[in-house]
């Protein structure tokens, strides 16, 4: 019986050891320099996705439709008053309009807050004119673009086909996410 034992824990211990191995091969392959890895293939592009149609009104009852936007690369924003990390991250998104400014790029914030009371305590229409301010109260745009975790931002294209969807708060400021804009501004 104590043999049995002896011969099932230096099994385990093969087996293990055998694991551990083919990790660290993998994780580690500059160790193994002769080791060649195949490339991946390269798959084909995947057409582009139309944003969803829309049509909201602004806080003077101006009624913007996705169409309006045509011909120009826009930022879309979902947020809301009620969302923690949205408050965090609504100014420095709004310093993209400074960013980008005059330079065929829209700002759009959608926001889920009932009213424009609460919409304007965070995002003054005044302080902020570069910046097209929806409400979606009804939460129907949000849906249609499938967001589900606030705040949600999508890159459309000149032709308004989604080129990137942000989910959660970003740091606006990187320079990566703006090269994504400008990616999309030189494109014809």
């Amino acid at each position: 019986m104590n043999r049995m034992k002896k011969k099932k824990r230096v099994g385990v211990a093969w087996a293990i050891f055998f694991m551990l191995s083919v990790v660290f091969y993998v994780r580690y392959q500059w160790v193994f320099p002769n080791f060649v890895i195949p490339e991946k293939p390269v798959l084909p592009v995947v057409s582009l996705q139309e944003a969803p149609p829309f049509e909201l009104f602004n806080a003077e009852g101006k009624k913007y439709s996705l169409q309006d936007l045509r011909g120009t690369v826009t930022v879309l924003h979902f947020w809301a008053s009620w969302c923690p990390p949205c408050l965090e991250e609504i100014p420095q998104w709004v310093q993209l309009g400074s960013v980008f400014k005059d330079r065929g790029v829209k700002l759009v914030a959608i926001s889920l807050d009932r009213n424009w009371e609460d919409l304007h305590k965070i995002l003054p229409q005044r302080s902020y004119p570069e910046v097209i301010s929806l409400l979606d109260p009804l939460t129907r745009v949000s849906d249609a673009f499938g967001s589900y975790q606030f705040p949600e931002t999508y890159l459309l294209n000149k032709d308004l086909q989604i080129l990137s969807k942000w989910v959660g708060p970003q740091n606006w400021a990187n320079p990566i996410l703006q090269q994504a804009i400008e990616r999309a501004l030189v494109k014809e």
